[in-house]
């Protein structure tokens, strides 16, 4: 059991504990997730980060927020995508709206300007994601959820 005069053995210790240092060429991220009910504020809250925001939107009231904090003076930058309850089945469409979601997603991430993205919903996001692979959001077989969830967190690493 470590003692408070241990405390420096601790500190020295850092890198064997899987500690570095930090690079000047790493870049500032923060991935936050809101949840909460319908109209709670999520969104609201999303935009008092720092603005250039880019604003990936399946969420028909995320425009309306966006709205209020433009005539502010943010920055705001909207992408509309279809929600997953528009598409429905059609797996054409919705590989086609993955494929502008993915394109938007990396688009932001590399551009160096935007200091906030904002995905409006994270959830419908998803979904999107799960119709263009499996062409369905029921009756999926629980196995098939490894390659989508990896894909997901190998989307959100590059943050």
């Amino acid at each position: 059991m470590l003692r408070p005069g241990d405390l420096s053995k601790v500190s020295a210790s850092l890198s064997s504990l899987g500690f570095g240092e930090v690079s000047l060429s790493s870049r500032k991220a923060l991935l936050v997730c809101s949840q909460a009910l319908e109209k709670k504020g999520k969104t609201h809250f999303a935009l008092t980060a720092p603005d250039p925001i880019a604003l990936i939107s399946t969420d028909t009231g995320s425009e309306e927020t966006a709205a209020k904090f433009k005539k502010m003076g943010k920055v705001i930058h909207l992408l509309k995508s279809t929600p997953p309850k528009e598409i429905g089945n059609n797996h054409a469409a919705a590989v086609t709206e993955w494929e502008k979601l993915l394109k938007a997603w990396y688009g932001v991430i590399g551009d160096r300007s935007i200091r906030t993205m904002i995905v409006d919903t994270h959830t419908e996001f998803w979904q999107v994601m799960r119709l263009a692979r499996f062409g369905k959001l029921e009756q999926v077989p629980p196995k098939k959820y490894d390659e989508v969830n990896k894909d997901m967190r190998d989307r959100k690493s590059v943050v």
